[in-house]
């Protein structure tokens, strides 16, 4: 313990105590006291860096487990670079930048009034001050509008205005305080998710407040209707109306609008009962709202729409869930490569860029972007991804290898054969979102069966409200409603998808496609 500490003190002598950078001959004006010792410094931004976080309680950062990442050495640097140089061709760039303003990728139509965002995934950010660090960081930097980084999604997105920006010099600024990132890619599927899951929990967010503020309106009338003047209680009628329409309105539309895509199709589907019940209830108490005189069924509305939005919320997120397995193989391949060109020097380029008889070479470490046969060297690549074996499989010269596998010991190089779309991950991404797509047997069925279910169902509705008419037309309504909502078969029409969907995710968790 006294020889690391006496190591500790050496190093702090001679390096920078933020950046480990060599302190130099740094006059002795660039010391200060952070954590409650003399510490000495580079430059006068890391003093200044320093002394901030001290001052906000962030200086134990500096020691143990949580100290921060330290710049890249030259080494790793020089060979880093030619990676994040390779972002900034057009093909890389329009994968992973996005032009707010809704316009074409095209680089050479950048202008300074031109505004951009990137999603960047730091590999090392720990704690809220790494957030605070690089955001920090990433602001000084020309044209930046804003750097938000997320510490729950591991994820920072960056927004600025004008082409002057590239992403070498974000990812190198980001090296730059020791957090090595890459650019990461939203595919379309997860934007359409993102919108579905935001949209859905908004509705289901006013219907539950709808639902208790109702609810809480309606509990004294249950409890002790008896007691509460007549006065008070139109007033809980209309305060509960007008908590009501906003549910009615927003949370319950794409139900409504469920059920009048469906007849218009001519096809009786669960949204059709229970926008009816809906409608046929909130009418009801519209109606004996305004006369003054007869029931009211707002919590009954409201409760209904809240419970029926939460069950769609949990089944859209199985759905959702279930296309992991094909997102993840669609991701396994890398963005660049290092390919060989006929006069013996290497250069970083876009996979895409790659056709059939360009030669690559794919060093330990690194995953073989496309099918092709090895032409030197031998190592072991992992294809687990791929065919489920989880050992190692030995490769060498003349041998075939497929875009994907993870080269696990020696570096390799191969000559292409298939891009892109031809590749095996290729089709195999492309199986499973053709399997996704399709409706099984089992689901075929349900939806068969609810579709009869539900045209025998508003028939027996219909009849239980003309038998009750003739018996008691007071409560004829309320019956028939009754007979729609609690009839409806909404656990049929959700509950197999949901299941499938569920099962398939699963086996994808664990290697079965």
């Amino acid at each position: 313990m006294q020889a690391d500490a006496a190591t500790d003190a050496n190093a702090d002598a001679t390096s920078c105590f933020h950046c480990g950078l060599p302190a130099g001959a740094a006059p002795d004006v660039l010391r200060a006291q952070v954590g409650g010792r003399s510490r000495r410094f580079c430059c006068a931004g890391c003093l200044a860096l320093a002394q901030a976080l001290d001052q906000a309680g962030f200086a134990h950062l500096y020691a143990g487990e949580f100290r921060f990442g330290r710049p890249l050495d030259a080494a790793a640097r020089a060979r880093l670079e030619p990676v994040w140089q390779a972002y900034d061709t057009d093909e890389l760039r329009a994968r992973f930048v996005r032009r707010l303003d809704g316009a074409g990728q095209a680089r050479a139509q950048e202008r300074p009034q031109h505004r951009f965002e990137i999603t960047l995934a730091p590999e090392n950010i720990r704690c809220a001050a790494c957030a605070w660090l690089i955001e920090q960081k990433l602001a000084q930097l020309p044209g930046v509008e804003s750097a938000v980084a997320n510490l729950a999604t591991r994820r920072v997105l960056v927004r600025w205005r004008g082409g002057a920006l590239t992403v070498a010099g974000l990812l190198g600024a980001l090296a730059d305080i020791g957090y090595t990132a890459w650019p990461f890619e939203f595919s379309a599927a997860d934007r359409r998710d993102s919108v579905a899951r935001r949209g859905l929990l908004m509705r289901l967010a006013v219907a539950m407040l709808g639902m208790m503020q109702v609810m809480m309106y309606a509990w004294p009338v249950y409890t002790h209707e008896g007691t509460i003047a007549a006065t008070h209680l139109r007033l809980l009628q209309w305060a509960s109306l007008a908590l009501t329409l906003p549910v009615i309105v927003y949370s319950a539309a794409p139900i409504f609008a469920g059920a009048w895509r469906s007849l218009r199709q001519r096809h009786v589907g669960m949204d059709v009962p229970v926008a009816l019940g809906l409608a046929a209830a909130f009418g009801a108490s519209l109606l004996a709202t305004v006369r003054g005189s007869g029931e009211v069924f707002y919590d009954s509305v409201t409760m209904f729409v809240a419970l029926l939005l939460l069950a769609r919320y949990l089944e859209l997120r199985v759905r959702q869930a279930s296309r992991s397995g094909a997102e993840m193989l669609a991701r396994q391949l890398p963005a660049t490569c290092e390919q060989l060109l006929p006069d013996g020097t290497e250069r970083r380029v876009p996979v895409a860029r790659l056709s059939p008889g360009d030669r690559v070479r794919v060093r330990a470490g690194e995953i073989v972007p496309a099918d092709g046969q090895i032409v030197e060297g031998g190592s072991d690549l992992d294809e687990s991804m791929l065919s489920g074996e989880s050992r190692p499989v030995p490769r060498g010269p003349g041998q075939s290898v497929l875009a994907g596998c993870y080269n696990a010991s020696s570096p390799l190089v191969i000559e292409v054969r298939r891009v892109g779309a031809s590749t095996r991950l290729a089709e195999i991404v492309a199986l499973l979102e053709r399997a996704l797509a399709d409706k099984p047997r089992l689901a075929v069925i349900a939806d068969r069966v609810a579709a009869w279910f539900v045209a025998a169902l508003l028939l027996i509705a219909l009849a239980v409200g003309l038998l009750w008419w003739t018996i008691a037309p007071a409560r004829a309504l309320m019956v028939t409603v009754a007979v729609l909502v609690v009839s409806c078969p909404c656990a049929l029409s959700l509950a197999t998808p949901a299941a499938l969907a569920a099962a398939g995710a699963a086996l994808s968790r664990r290697g079965v496609l």
